[in-house]
């Protein structure tokens, strides 16, 4: 049999999973708004 992985609580304070998803989430809104703001006004 394999070993399963250890994978880290999402919810702790120190899971590095939870700061990759929080850090994707805030680049993203950055992209988004700034690809926004050189749409034209409608």
């Amino acid at each position: 049999m394999s070993k399963r992985p250890i994978i880290p609580d999402a919810d702790s304070a120190q899971s590095l999973i939870r700061e990759h998803v929080e850090m994707g989430v805030a680049v993203r809104m950055a992209v988004l708004e700034a690809l926004a703001r050189r749409l034209p006004n409608s």
